[in-house]
């Protein structure tokens, strides 16, 4: 006990020189008085819960991480340096590995927000001492460790895999009014878009991690292939990066990209998956046979959140 009591001293006082705060900066932001402070920082007097909350919400980590040691001063000290350098863990801050886009968190974000609210996603990305003001941008370039970091904290928060679904359906919102969306609502088949997808969309707008590959076209299907891209996954040292739920929430935004020409999310059906050991993920994705030979956008476009999907 003693032991950890010292530990947890020593993080404490790493995690705040490194976030430069003057004594009256952090003595405000605990709402302490110095000499209580002193009492808990030399280890006399033991931190109480509710200092240690205050410490973890002005400096954006979880309590739970800083109690197992996880949390890491140096994006702290980023964080807080005046010329403004990148803000994030060692673990995502490699530049040669960044190959996925912002946009991949932000759909992860409006779900968690839209289904159990804000405070709720602020506690997600606290454990992995990331904030939203990290992904404002969409077309921001990330560490593809993020999402699966991400995706995992989510399932071991209570959010259930089936969700991944429709998690990955707000890719629809996430992309309106933007460049994505431009090209792909300019399609007028399913054909097309999936084709345009391979063309102009995925490798630009969201990752380099992955191979993907559509194939076998009819007027209401289409099978789809997913496998790694083996120069970027061997530099990561990784077979396959991600898990089982990466795979589910990658069927959500291919099913969703329908939306962009006013039709609903596509419906899935898997039938290989690299996670369980597969050589690739195979989704078998089908529409509504079509009345006319083109599709026209809707006016309302009424299916930004996507839920008809079906995964067996």
């Amino acid at each position: 006990m003693a032991q950890q009591s010292l530990n947890l001293s020593r993080s404490v006082s790493e995690i705040v020189t490194a976030s430069a705060f003057s004594e009256e900066e952090l003595l405000d932001a605990l709402e302490l008085c110095a000499s209580d402070w002193q009492l808990q920082i030399t280890g006399k007097k033991d931190f109480s819960i509710i200092t240690l909350v205050r410490l973890a919400e002005s400096l954006d980590f979880s309590v739970e991480n800083l109690l197992l040691g996880k949390v890491d001063p140096s994006s702290i000290r980023k964080r807080h340096n005046p010329i403004g350098a990148a803000a994030l863990p060692e673990r995502y801050s490699n530049s040669s590995e960044l190959v996925c886009r912002a946009r991949t968190v932000l759909n992860i974000i409006k779900f968690t927000d839209e289904q159990f609210g804000r405070n709720f996603s602020t506690t997600l990305l606290r454990k992995l001492q990331l904030r939203r003001e990290d992904f404002s941008k969409p077309e921001r370039l990330i560490h593809p460790f993020i999402i699966t970091d991400l995706l995992k904290t989510c399932v071991e928060s209570g959010i259930h895999s089936n969700h991944m679904l429709a998690m990955g359906s707000q890719a629809l919102a996430i992309n309106r009014g933007t460049g994505v969306d431009n090209v792909l609502a300019a399609c007028k088949t399913p054909r097309k878009v999936y084709e345009t997808l391979i063309e102009q969309v995925i490798g630009l707008h969201y990752d380099r991690l992955y191979h993907y590959r559509f194939h076998h076209f009819t007027k209401d299907d289409v099978i789809a292939e997913v496998s790694p891209q083996k120069d970027i996954h061997d530099a990561l040292k990784q077979r396959v990066v991600g898990t089982r739920e990466t795979c589910l929430y990658k069927q959500g935004v291919t099913a969703s990209f329908l939306g962009h020409i006013g039709m609903k999310p596509a419906t899935i059906r898997e039938s290989s998956c690299m996670y369980l050991g597969d050589r690739c993920c195979t989704y078998h994705l089908s529409w509504p046979k079509p009345r006319l030979e083109s599709y026209t956008r809707t006016a309302q476009r009424p299916h930004d959140s996507g839920t008809l999907f079906r995964s067996s």
